[in-house]
């Protein structure tokens, strides 16, 4: 339909000229009163018109914009292909009609001439439209970038034909004792072609048509123009991923390897930075998002151009101009309080992370990215603006379980620094949630998918080493004492009152110990003889609870009470894995929680007895699995006399409460509606099965008997 309506004067140049040499008699030309010649030169003077139009009407996009951009768009327009074709077109017809007008005919009847003057009236009239239609796409901003996006991308292409052509000369010249690489050849030829100049020049020129989009509001032209850049960025640097060689600065106090790549890129940079600055003034958000997207969507892209020096060593030499750069940007952001920008940049960061390689080194940028992240979440704690906040907490640690996932923790960088910031955050978020705007909302890196799935990233990974003297759980074990270590930072650094999120991060410490406990039920084959120091990490686990509750106005019984039972249940269920030292570390726990909550002032008696209990469960288990010893102790730790001098009602709530547990063991288990994490049925049912299987003792030694007196 496009097609058509494009040829619609063409087509109805043929309709009318097929019907005039059909229906036409051969007297109308021989009557006199019909001249031919007349009519060509009638129409030579329509097309030249037209020619005459399009010569003065194309002084129209060519003004607005050297007055939009800038005079140097004049010289891409002048060489417009479609403008070309049409001034092309329409001088040829004119030129044709002319001849014909002079009775030149060559030959040729006028029924025929008339029908092709006819033919390419229409021809005329379409080309005229078409410059029309090419007028109105110069007039748009878009239709500029793109041309000088192509003319980039053309003189791109040229350095890059040029250098392949230097590489093959120099190769075929020297033979095989030609001391300089194809990849030399052509970083010499990059370095010395003067197309870098009129490549940054006209980034300067994008940078300016920006600028001014900005000042007239235009926030689609400025979002297109920095595409534009960033697209010419990453395609120079596509066509530069073979000639990448690094050359020492010695700028600094050590030299470092930089690569001429970023003489063209760096220009683009800092005019993303010019404008990102520019549209906070204004300010126009979208533009600034469009800044940090840009900068994540280089940055991405520099990570896949590696550069190998000696065949042993890989490195992203591109991949921390962008990042850095970006950083600034969110700063830049996060002055003038964009959110939106500042969530932009955050999810920008992203696909960074996702291309790093085990095989390329590019700890710098990964460094400079996270330290993006904590500054973007660090400012917008300090406007209270708890959505960017959050969302880059929740990236940090989705950074730290991928790059567990690609690297082995030995060479992990960014997870003890992720763990650092995350501790420097959390008061921010206890703050923020006693003045009751966190109420009832989980932290992320404390949630299901928080650092529970580091520890579970890392167990997935553990297989039995082929040198058995080898533990498979090191670097599990180490991953392990970094985080539990954080936790114990969080509860020696920070007074929670209470909040929510104090027990968001205890069970976030206890969703680690059950990923030991995994372990310790189900490990690799081959590596049984290495699970004590799984254990111990997990007695680390188990006592870190019991360091958050340190309370003395205000302390969270609730909560305590169910951490309580979560390490009874713990407990009871490292009972049947034979893991007594670990129960009695989970004993041990919950004793030191109730201290501390019968030491306060206004004291609870139920709620300090209701904890004790807990330990009285677990020594009732072991009692059950045949652990007398470790049922005294655990029976010794509640020192009973001790809370009853500091908190005289204890005595009987601790008899209310043994009663109450009297009364649920003896329930039925269909009957009993059990709390979630009531350690209770999982009780039951190790009493049961104790009983079970001392009634079955008990038959088989009477069966013995029997047959013995027989």
């Amino acid at each position: 339909m496009a097609t058509f309506t494009n040829r619609l004067a063409t087509l109805s140049g043929i309709l009318i000229a097929s019907a005039f040499v059909m229906a036409t008699d051969e007297t109308f030309f021989q009557s006199g009163t019909f001249s031919a010649a007349e009519f060509h030169l009638a129409c030579a003077g329509i097309v030249g018109t037209a020619l005459a139009l399009v010569l003065s009407l194309s002084i129209v996009p060519a003004q607005k914009a050297a007055d939009v951009f800038s005079t140097a768009i004049l010289e891409l327009y002048a060489r417009d292909r479609k403008l070309w074709e049409v001034f092309a077109t329409l001088a040829l017809l004119t030129l044709l009609s002319a001849t014909l007008g002079t009775k030149s005919t060559f030959g040729a009847h006028p029924r025929w001439t008339v029908a092709f003057q006819l033919i390419a009236l229409g021809v005329a009239l379409d080309a005229l439209r078409l410059f029309y239609l090419r007028t109105l796409d110069l007039l748009i901003p878009q239709t500029a970038l793109t041309l000088v996006r192509k003319e980039c991308e053309r003189l791109t292409e040229v350095m890059a034909r040029n250098a392949r052509r230097l590489a093959h000369v120099v190769q075929v010249g020297g033979g095989k004792h030609n001391p300089l690489e194809p990849t030399a050849a052509q970083w010499l030829s990059f370095r010395s072609s003067p197309a870098s100049k009129h490549l940054i020049s006209w980034i300067n020129q994008l940078e300016e048509f920006a600028h001014k989009a900005l000042a007239r509001r235009d926030t689609l032209a400025a979002k297109s123009a920095l595409m534009t850049m960033a697209t010419i960025g990453m395609h120079y640097a596509d066509v530069r991923r073979d000639s990448i060689v690094l050359t020492p600065d010695f700028s600094g106090l050590l030299p470092t390897g930089v690569s001429d790549v970023e003489q063209v890129l760096s220009p683009i940079y800092e005019s993303i930075k010019n404008l990102c600055e520019d549209a906070a003034r204004q300010p126009d958000e979208a533009v600034v998002a469009t800044c940090v997207r840009e900068f994540g969507n280089m940055a991405a892209h520099a990570m896949t151009i590696v550069h190998t020096q000696d065949d042993a060593w890989s490195t992203a030499p591109l991949s921390h101009s962008p990042i850095f750069y970006l950083k600034v940007c969110a700063a830049v952001a996060a002055r003038a309080q964009m959110d939106n920008a500042l969530l932009t940049a955050v999810r920008a960061i992203a696909p960074f992370f996702g291309k790093i390689s085990d095989r390329v080194q590019t700890l710098e940028a990964e460094a400079t990215a996270i330290d993006c992240l904590y500054e973007i979440a660090l400012a917008s704690y300090v406007r209270r603006s708890y959505v960017p906040a959050d969302e880059a907490a929740r990236l940090m640690i989705t950074v730290a379980r991928h790059e567990l996932n690609v690297r082995d923790f030995a060479y992990n960088r960014g997870l003890r620094t992720i763990l650092s910031n995350l501790a420097a955050l959390i008061p921010f978020e206890v703050v923020a949630e006693k003045a009751g705007q966190r109420t009832m909302q989980v932290f992320a890196p404390y949630s299901g998918t928080g650092l529970r799935t580091l520890l579970i990233e890392e167990a997935n990974k553990i297989k039995p080493e082929p040198r058995r003297w080898v533990d498979p759980f090191h670097d599990f074990n180490e991953l392990s004492q970094s985080v539990v270590l954080h936790y114990r930072e969080l509860a020696d650094k920070l007074n929670f009152d209470g909040t929510m999120l104090q027990k968001w991060i205890v069970w976030s410490a206890l969703d680690c110990a059950d990923v030991h406990l995994h372990l310790l039920a189900n490990p690799p084959h081959g590596s049984e003889r290495f699970l004590d120091n799984v254990e111990n990490r997990l007695i680390w686990f188990i006592h870190a609870p019991s360091f958050f509750f340190k309370e003395e106005a205000s302390f969270p019984y609730h909560h305590a009470e169910e951490a309580a039972a979560r390490l009874a249940t713990l407990g009871m269920q490292l009972l049947r894995l034979k893991r007594p030292e670990a129960t009695e570390a989970c004993a041990q726990a919950i004793a030191l929680i109730g201290k501390r909550s019968a030491s306060v002032s206004k004291a609870n008696a139920r709620s300090v007895a209701g904890i004790f209990v807990k330990v009285e469960m677990l020594a009732r288990a072991a009692d059950a699995h045949g652990y007398s010893d470790l049922a005294k102790k655990c029976r010794s730790l509640e020192k009973r006399n001790e809370i009853v001098l500091m908190l005289p009602e204890y005595a009987t709530a601790v008899r209310d409460q043994a009663n109450h547990l009297g009364e649920s063991l003896a329930k039925h288990p269909d009957r009993d509606i059990a709390l979630p994490n009531d350690p209770v049925p999982l009780l039951r049912q190790i009493l049961s099965e104790a009983k079970a299987l001392k009634s079955r003792r008990t038959a088989i030694i009477n069966l013995l008997l029997n047959r013995c007196r027989q």
